[in-house]
């Protein structure tokens, strides 16, 4: 139960909770005893925090703009949905791997149990064998692989995220619609390592699955996860700012809202309209990616 609400109080407000929480597990490996602390922890802590709370910052200005100017509160409030995940980024994409690095949090908090050192992001003895070392973030090259496909597909579940990327390739105000249909599908191909991962250990080590290479493993995609979350909103946020600085046409859409033609608000792409058939296939394959991610994860806490 508090799983769940951290998760929806993250997807829902996460400059809030990320710096928060980023702050406070960096003031606490700061200040532990523990002789050997992950690097790790010294880079993805201060970026997550940093972004976020920048984020923070640039969501009370961009509201302060509903109380006047050239902006008015339902624009204001038109272009804060627009930039927001779409539904099914947020639950299978954000929320998937924040459930995730909850679940290997805890399982760092087992010390007793697992002979973890939550500091040094040491899971314990892999397998059970005390030879054998289970821990994330070695200087490996998988490791900073690892770490990169959860970045990229945290990021990119942002729709502000793939209309700042097509406008810097295009160098033209308007996204690409097919851009914008591209950085979503690779957001969610690129949740398949954990899935992978998950049905690769609970086919080669159920017995002991919650002491398996699944946990650093990861724990590395989660950390560069939830470094993508902070840097998705921030340029969301800072994205925000700049459409609602920016002198702007408004028009009168078919219900009767007011609408700006510069950006594709709501969901990061209309399905209803102008997408082919063939687009929407590789659509439902990707969120169908999604969907087993979140399956994982559930399955992952289960069997640890």
């Amino acid at each position: 139960t508090v799983a769940g609400i951290i998760v929806i109080m993250t997807v829902a407000w996460p400059q809030l909770l990320l710096s928060a929480v980023s702050l406070g597990l960096l003031i606490a490996t700061a200040v532990s005893s523990s002789q050997s602390k992950s690097l790790a922890l010294y880079v993805f802590l201060p970026i997550t925090f940093v972004f976020s709370a920048g984020s923070a910052l640039l969501e009370r200005k961009f509201h302060k703009s509903s109380d006047g100017g050239n902006n008015n509160s339902g624009l204001v409030l038109l272009i804060d949905n627009g930039m927001r995940p779409s539904a099914a980024s947020s639950l299978l994409v954000i929320a998937p791997s924040i459930s995730l690095l909850i679940l290997l949090f805890v399982r760092l908090l087992a010390i007793d149990h697992f002979v973890t050192v939550p500091e040094a992001l040491d899971f314990g003895p892999k397998n059970g064998d005390p030879n054998d070392p289970n821990i994330a973030f070695e200087p490996e090259l998988n490791s900073f692989g690892h770490c990169i496909q959860g970045f990229i597909a945290c990021f990119l579940a942002y729709p502000a995220v793939g209309g700042v990327l097509s406008r810097l390739c295009r160098k033209q105000p308007e996204p690409r619609v097919w851009f914008l249909v591209f950085a979503e599908i690779a957001a969610f191909a690129f949740t398949f390592y954990p899935l992978y991962n998950f049905v690769k250990r609970t086919m080669k080590n159920a017995d002991t699955f919650a002491t398996s290479s699944y946990m650093n493993n990861g724990c590395e995609w989660a950390m560069g996860g939830i470094a993508g979350i902070a840097l998705g909103v921030f340029v969301s946020s800072f994205t925000k700012i700049r459409i609602a600085s920016a002198p702007k046409e408004t028009n009168q859409a078919s219900d009767g809202s007011e609408s700006v033609e510069a950006y594709p608000f709501g969901k990061v792409v209309d399905y209803s309209n102008g997408v082919p058939w063939v687009t929407r296939i590789f659509i439902g394959m990707a969120r169908l990616i999604g969907i087993f991610f979140l399956i994982s994860i559930f399955g992952a806490c289960a069997m640890t």
